[in-house]
């Protein structure tokens, strides 16, 4: 790209400690895919299948490590395991329903918040 090609306009201010850089984004970096952080609540599928048995429903008291539903994917039993000590919010799947890959099949209720003085 020529010098002359690029407006001010153009140009983005990055700051680092004390230093400020001017800098030309890309066309696909301004395209990109935005970041959004995993929220823990949803529990989600990793690969599609077919949903074997449920072991929980709404309002279920689930302990970390409780598996939550079995799944069966390319002939495998795969097991869904609680993230951490809550409740089911929302089941979204029952017993024998397909599921597709990144489907959100259980919410809970959002994680406890870590103490100070950890």
């Amino acid at each position: 790209m020529e010098e002359e090609d690029i407006l001010p306009s153009d140009l983005e201010t990055f700051i680092v400690w004390v230093a400020k850089y001017k800098t030309y984004l890309t066309k696909n970096y301004k395209n990109r895919k935005v970041y959004v952080p995993k929220n823990p609540a949803l529990v989600k599928t990793f690969i599609p299948g077919t949903v074997v048995k449920m072991n929980v429903k709404a309002k279920s008291k689930v302990k970390e490590g409780d598996v939550l539903m079995v799944f069966e994917a390319m002939k495998m039993h795969n097991n869904i395991m609680a993230p951490y000590t809550t409740r089911v919010k929302k089941v979204y799947v029952k017993e024998g329903e397909r599921i597709v890959r990144d489907q959100i099949v259980i919410e809970l209720m959002p994680p406890p918040l870590a103490s100070p003085s950890e």
